[in-house]
């Protein structure tokens, strides 16, 4: 039977998994886990364009003078004036209070202190009004958090020393690999990759003159902040001139006294500067997430200077089924930005993006390895793939790793190569999250509010295309090819920093007609047998398609983004022996 949970674990590609799933935002964001490489490097970083404001219970996070072992690092913390340091973990780059407050955040998001966390929101449902969970109270209350914090330091001294990057020129057969490359193509990728990727991918950059002013004034430590727009356009405009693209390329092909190149030595390949989603113009449901925003569940674990950046330009978004474009605004205040990913040890982390929806090569997220792609070099290092399946592009050997990398690869250097959708009228840029067969949206008794459950008898005789007699809830059946983020994206209640609250629960009661009218009309036939039966499908169609659903929950989306592998189209209008360029030296990453 294949019923609501399936389907939305089903878009979550292999490696990625929406975070917040629990502590629900009504998003559903599958993301890839935050590789950690090159720590150093990355304080570096924080120590530059990374600074950060902490007031109230933010000030709470253990910082580096917490503890003897890493007081080396106190300089990154000013406990007067609250400015830290700090890494940017999350993908929105929210985790921003230092990098002590941003490893212990996990553990309260897998179960640490459980027992407080679900005070402050219903579990996956939501419908519950999101409240902070505050770290004096995890402090005050929780031994087992007390022992993680005490530990943290620990693990923050294993990633400094071992997180190193994982180069193909050290794994089996990869030196080979890299052989059958042509030098000279080598080299003119180190070209390309400084004038058109090292902007956002390279914790190594060229300083900036005077009159460009990227980090004086309001715009020092990176500028975080409500003004922060204006810095980023500032740097923006320095790394697009001459000059940015003459210096790091420079940096790129430089070489030490002892004639080796040093550009790849403890560089992070990433600026961690927030980048603003109009700019990148990949999904944007990600850089739209709430759950780190004033007064919500990670508000201690979040940066006053990060809840306070303004909003980014409008979006152009497309609906699930017309592909008309839609405009997408944000209210800001955290939201609308991305921090670029690092691409150290990039050959071996395809798919790419941060849901891992680019290089799939079906909608099974299946593939096989072309040795001929390879010029022939698979020969060299095919042993070591393991004999069982070694079409299988998810064991863990080099030339799957290699496969999936290429794949990756030139689908974002050429956009019109990705996996597109089939089922929209016009054209979009991509491909959609949809239900792999007629499903139904059921939520257990156990979950449900409990006036939901004391009244369970009356609304199972008033709506039993909704209510079963237990409280539980089943919706639908939805057809085969509904767009899942459609209705798993529907906002239930108004975000906490929105200003005028009464315009959202408006327009639920504007759409309450519609939607009641057509789950009425889908029935609520969700047994294995009424799914599996061709006529209850061709009857959720017609409902679907005569109701207006789609319509009613888009307008009721918190992120109408429904188009998962769009964007970053940078590098798309290189020549063709360019992008070949580029990619043999990205190999070497």
């Amino acid at each position: 039977m294949h019923q609501s949970l399936f389907q939305l674990f089903h878009t979550n590609p292999p490696g990625s998994l929406d975070t917040s799933l629990v502590s629900t935002d009504y998003m559903n964001n599958p993301r890839t886990m935050n590789a950690v490489y090159e720590v150093a490097a990355r304080l570096g970083i924080a120590a530059g364009p990374g600074h950060e404001r902490l007031e109230g219970g933010e000030r709470d996070n253990k910082q580096f003078q917490d503890y003897p072992q890493t007081s080396a690092l106190s300089s990154l913390y000013d406990e007067g004036s609250g400015d830290v340091a700090s890494m940017r973990v999350l993908k929105d780059g929210a985790d921003s209070v230092g990098t002590l407050g941003a490893l212990n955040r996990v553990y309260l998001n897998i179960g640490l202190f459980s027992e407080e966390w679900l005070l402050h929101f219903r579990p996956f449902l939501g419908g519950q009004k999101i409240s902070p969970i505050r770290i004096a109270d995890a402090q005050k209350n929780s031994a087992y958090w007390g022992a993680t914090e005490d530990m943290t330091a620990d693990m923050a001294i294993f990633f400094l020393v071992t997180a190193r990057a994982d180069r193909l020129a050290d794994a089996p057969g990869g030196a080979a690999h890299l052989a059958a490359r042509a030098s000279g193509t080598v080299e003119r990728g180190k070209v390309v990759f400084a004038e058109n990727c090292a902007a956002c991918h390279s914790s190594k950059q060229p300083v900036p003159p005077a009159e460009f002013g990227v980090d004086n004034g309001i715009c020092t430590g990176g500028g975080a902040g409500p003004r922060y727009r204006e810095c980023w356009d500032r740097y923006w405009t320095w790394a697009q001139s001459a000059e940015f693209k003459k210096g790091m390329v420079d940096l790129v092909t430089g070489r030490d006294a002892a004639g080796r190149e040093t550009f790849l030595d403890g560089n992070y390949l990433s600026t961690e500067r927030r980048v603003p989603i109009d700019v990148v113009g990949t999904n944007a449901c990600s850089a739209l997430a709430t759950n780190g925003l004033s007064g919500d569940i990670w508000d201690n674990f979040t940066s006053s200077s990060y809840k306070s950046l303004p909003p980014p330009r409008e979006l152009a978004v497309n609906h699930p089924v017309s592909g008309a474009t839609m405009p997408l605004k944000s209210l800001g205040n955290g939201r609308g930005y991305l921090r670029p990913p690092s691409l150290v040890s990039l050959w071996s982390t395809a798919p790419f993006f941060l849901n891992n929806s680019l290089g799939h090569e079906d909608s099974h997220y299946q593939g096989t390895y072309d040795v001929a792609a390879y010029g022939g070099a698979g020969a060299a290092y095919g042993a070591s793939c393991p004999a069982a399946d070694p079409n299988d592009p998810y064991l863990p050997c080099v030339e799957n790793r290699l496969a999936v990398f290429d794949r990756s690869i030139r689908q974002l250097l050429s956009p019109a190569t990705r996996r597109t959708d089939d089922m929209t009228t016009a054209p979009v840029p991509g491909y959609t999250y949809r239900t792999s067969a007629p499903s139904c949206l059921i939520v257990p008794a156990g979950y449900m509010p409990d006036g939901v459950r004391r009244f369970a008898g009356p609304l199972n005789r008033l709506a039993g295309w909704a209510f079963a007699p237990d409280g539980s809830l089943h919706l639908g059946p939805f057809p085969k090819g509904f767009p899942v983020n459609a209705l798993a994206n529907t906002k239930l209640l108004p975000d906490n920093d929105e200003d005028d609250m009464l315009a959202h629960y408006k327009r639920l009661i504007s759409a309450s007609p519609t939607l009641i009218g057509a789950f009425a009309k889908l029935g609520g036939q969700c047994s294995p047998e009424e799914l599996s039966n061709p006529t209850v499908q061709a009857h959720a169609e017609k409902v679907v398609r005569e109701t207006g659903l789609i319509d009613a929950l888009v307008g009721l989306s918190k992120c109408p983004d429904y188009v998962v592998n769009r964007g970053h189209l940078f590098g798309a209008d290189l020549s063709s022996s360019d992008k070949e360029a580029l990619i043999a030296y990205l190999k070497q990453f």
